[in-house]
């Protein structure tokens, strides 16, 4: 059974993204995950090695082409914040974050197909890091983002930052700082949600079958 998380929620970028993307309507996951330690459920058919190995190698193919073009390269852990608010703890890991001159570009890398979740991650970051990193981002600081998926990059401004800058903190305090969301479970979110049986009764395997009557036909 899950445990009580100590001080204040914590929230993990990733967590929101996809309620922030609309690949995600059970807010309850995420509130549950910032406040409770728990057993996490088997993956199942989820090859976790076969994708760490591909989103390395695609981190470091980038990585490299920023040193050729002569960027400062941090990677992964280098770059991880935690940032704390008055309602909860906001914690991420940005993949790459490079520096040339004023310029300053945060990059998440992506495997998998394009969506929303991946773009607002980067966002996030954006809204992150100048607080954070103040060894990294100054006033006179060029910032960027970018979702390097295969074959094609995303663009991430400061721009699309300030025009859903409230979006995105409305999400946060949600999760941080709302009431405990009703659990809306379904088959695509449930498969995908490490949070087992034990902590989590209303997970469901198959979608209930849609059953009426009519005199119409």
């Amino acid at each position: 059974m899950a445990q009580k998380r100590q001080g204040k929620p914590y929230v993990w970028v990733t967590w929101i993204t996809k309620l922030l993307g609309g690949q995600q309507q059970c807010a309850w996951a995420s509130w549950f995950k910032a406040r409770f330690r728990y057993e996490k459920l088997d993956e199942g058919s989820f090859d976790s090695a076969a994708w760490s190995a591909r989103h390395a190698e695609l981190v470091r193919r980038r990585a490299a082409e920023l040193q050729d073009e002569g960027w400062t390269v941090t990677l992964e852990n280098e770059n991880g914040f935690k940032l704390e608010g008055t309602s909860g703890v906001l914690s991420g890991k940005p993949d790459i974050v490079a520096r040339r001159d004023a310029a300053v570009r945060v990059i998440d890398c992506k495997t998998g197909r394009q969506q929303d979740a991946d773009w607002w991650q980067v966002l996030i970051y954006l809204f992150a890091l100048p607080i954070v990193r103040t060894d990294l981002v100054t006033d006179g600081s060029q910032l960027q983002g970018e979702v390097c998926y295969q074959g094609t990059r995303v663009p991430v401004t400061m721009q699309e930052l300030a025009e859903r800058r409230h979006d995105l903190i409305r999400q946060i305090k949600e999760v941080a700082d709302g009431r405990e969301p009703k659990k809306t479970p379904s088959v695509g979110e449930c498969r995908y949600c490490n949070i087992g049986p034990a902590d989590c009764d209303a997970r469901v395997s198959q979608e209930p079958e849609k059953e009426g009557t009519t005199n119409e036909f």
